[in-house]
């Protein structure tokens, strides 16, 4: 572990020590703690039990989830469309952009979806997470709690507006299948509280594409469970 990581370690165990004394005026006998010596995340050196107890939680927490191989393989969905799913093993999978016009958009004309622009959608896909196998993929969330960002904000603005509103509730490629709809497939992320996880899986998903740097036209960029949405999947 590097000096500064140390450093940084025992001033945060100190600074949390003053908030605990600070929030209650009884003076009781610190419960004992299990020692253990768990491996730094950005060295993998041993923490010195003399550097203080970490918890079993803490250690818990810097573990990584990984997620099946088989719930981020693409697939193809023939001639009808399939809305989005959510099977009892956790496996998201359907399509997010319907062949209807766009709902929300000038009532008078209609938009259809258009392929994007860059076909690894990469301004979706900024995440990545690593499957069973070891294999690391690119991931896009879903999210949910929020509504869509303000069409007068930029993709920064757009980006902090579900940053600070929204929460993910599950990881997922997006593709465009052999009929050019915008399908996804991927896994609920684990740990969720079942109620908002319930809500959000029964909630359609509703795309959002903006322009980006170094696409030409509009590319997808977030993708939100709300009640309208764009293109609905019927």
């Amino acid at each position: 572990m590097s000096d500064e990581t140390l450093r940084a370690f025992r001033a945060a165990r100190t600074i949390n020590a003053f908030r605990t004394a600070a929030a209650s005026t009884e003076v009781v006998e610190p419960p004992a703690t299990e020692v253990v010596e768990a491996p730094c995340v950005e060295c993998g050196a041993t923490v010195d039990p003399d550097d203080g107890p970490l918890s079993a939680s803490i250690v818990a927490a810097a573990a990584v989830a990984t997620y099946p191989p088989e719930h981020f393989e693409l697939w193809d969905g023939g001639k009808e469309n399939t809305p989005l799913q959510v099977t009892k093993d956790g496996r998201v999978f359907g399509m997010v952009a319907g062949t209807g016009c766009f709902r929300n958009g000038d009532t008078s004309s209609c938009f259809k979806y258009e392929p994007d622009p860059d076909p690894e959608m990469r301004n979706f896909h900024t995440g990545s997470l690593t499957l069973d196998n070891g294999e690391v993929i690119r991931v896009g969330a879903l999210v949910a709690g929020t509504m869509h960002a303000n069409t007068n904000m930029t993709l920064q603005e757009q980006r902090r507006h579900h940053e600070d509103t929204s929460r993910a509730w599950a990881l997922v490629r997006a593709f465009e299948d052999s009929r050019g709809r915008l399908c996804v497939t991927g896994s609920v992320i684990p740990g969720l509280d079942p109620t908002f996880q319930a809500q959000a899986a029964s909630a359609p998903v509703s795309i959002e594409r903006w322009p980006a740097p170094g696409v030409r036209g509009t590319t997808l960029v977030g993708a939100v469970s709300v009640i309208s949405p764009a293109w609905p999947v019927h």
